[in-house]
């Protein structure tokens, strides 16, 4: 899968010393969301809102970027998104979505959405998507439109992050009314505990006996606590599957899907 953003990847960053590799992940990830594969995708590399801005108006200004969006949080969060895919997003079930809380000495599931986060998800995040689909459908297309900023990160920007990658566990460790401070390390209880270890990849059909690697699609682990049994982790994979497997048929059918699962432990998780 030739990824159409790799000049423009390459513009973008030349004032990085990122190396080829790293460009090209990044160029096939950032097609990925394109596609309508991946709803959102974190950029590890520092950008300023603005080089993030000029980075969104060159994707968008090729015939595979008109549906992606820039989501910036201060000048510390980059998310290149998926309008559509978004919008979906907003819209599932919160029943979809395992939130884990990780800040005592064992995780454990909540039964329900943080307040905060579900506050900021309804009443900021997806009235703007759902604004996005009403421009769109009326052809008012300006790229300033297609940015979302937010100028003070919100304490719940973990669990924030686990949504917008579509994790079906998300983790959580903040309290409600918690001032982020994103320099100091958010403890967890995730170190010397099992984990489960999800790994989407895609592959090109027609090269699955060549020693081309799989593109990575999504990664994410959980507690084997919280889901203690084979059927249930087995349930989580044939989830995702089933969602992943769809959007490869209809948007990129010339790839399959490959869901690795295994049990980790870890001495330290940073989140």
């Amino acid at each position: 899968m030739q990824s159409p953003f790799d000049t423009i990847v390459k513009l973008c960053f030349k004032h990085t010393r990122l190396s080829p590799s790293v460009l090209f992940n990044l160029s096939q990830a950032l097609y990925i969301v394109a596609l309508g594969l991946r709803t959102t995708h974190l950029i590890d590399y520092h950008l300023t809102p603005n080089q993030a801005k000029q980075l969104l108006q060159h994707l968008r200004k090729h015939k595979d970027g008109r549906d992606l969006i820039l989501l910036q949080f201060t000048d510390r969060y980059t998310f290149i998104g998926h309008r559509k895919r978004l919008l979906e997003r907003c819209h599932s079930s919160v029943k979809e979505i395992c939130y884990i809380d990780v800040q005592g000495k064992i995780p454990f599931k909540l039964d329900k959405v943080p307040d905060d986060l579900q506050e900021f998800l309804e009443e900021q995040l997806q009235p703007y998507v759902e604004q996005l689909e009403k421009t769109s459908i009326i052809t008012n297309d300006k790229d300033d439109e297609k940015v979302f900023m937010v100028s003070n990160l919100p304490c719940f920007m973990v669990a924030l992050t686990g949504w917008l990658l579509e994790y079906p566990m998300v983790y959580v460790c903040h309290q409600v009314g918690d001032i982020f401070d994103e320099w100091e390390p958010r403890v967890n209880c995730l170190g010397n505990i099992p984990l489960v270890w999800v790994k989407l990849q895609i592959q090109e059909k027609q090269l699955m006996s060549t020693r081309q690697q799989p593109y990575s699609l999504l990664s994410f682990t959980y507690p084997t606590c919280i889901l203690p049994t084979a059927k249930e982790q087995q349930q989580v994979v044939d989830h995702l599957r089933n969602i992943f497997s769809a959007r490869l048929s209809s948007y990129c059918s010339s790839m399959r899907l490959i869901i690795h699962q295994e049990i980790v432990t870890l001495d330290r998780v940073a989140l």
